[in-house]
Parts: structure tokens; C-alpha cells; sequence
């Protein structure tokens, strides 16, 4: 369960991937440089993929179900 502390740890550690990414520097050194070690920027890494994937996959659900209710015909209406 995501509680208010893992969300913005997450939000975090999206950012500095991000940051550590477009600088160009290996992993290793970024992270000497940014005082963190890369087996906790790698964990961190893998959380915020997982969390990701599962987001775009949720939207992607939630998106064909409400295709299938626009498709779906209406019955049980009467005009008069």
C-alpha cells in the first residue's frame, strides 16, 4: 500500500533517475556524487518502473472498459 511518505520518496527518486540519466555520468559515479549508493539508486529505480508500468497498465484498462460501455447498446427504454 502506497502511504503519503512513499509517494513523495518516489516522486524523489523519479526526479534524481531523471537527473542522473540526462547528466551522462555511469550510474557509480553519479551516485558518489549525490551520496547515495547505486544498490539503493537501482532499488529505487525498479520501484518507480514497477510503479509506472502498473499506472499505464491500470489507464489502459480503465480505458477499455469505458470503450466497452460506449459500445455497448442501451436496452431497456421505451419511447412513447
Amino acid at each position: 500500500m502506497l502511504t503519503l511518505t512513499n509517494v513523495a520518496n518516489l516522486a524523489e527518486w523519479k526526479q534524481r533517475i531523471i537527473e542522473c540519466r540526462a547528466s551522462g555520468q555511469p550510474v557509480k559515479t553519479w551516485c558518489k556524487n549525490n551520496d547515495c549508493t547505486p544498490s539503493t539508486y537501482y532499488r529505487w529505480e525498479r520501484e518507480v518502473k514497477q510503479l509506472t508500468s502498473q499506472k499505464y497498465r491500470w489507464l489502459m484498462e480503465g480505458l477499455q472498459v469505458e470503450q466497452q460501455k460506449a459500445h455497448r447498446p442501451v436496452t431497456g427504454i421505451s419511447v412513447v
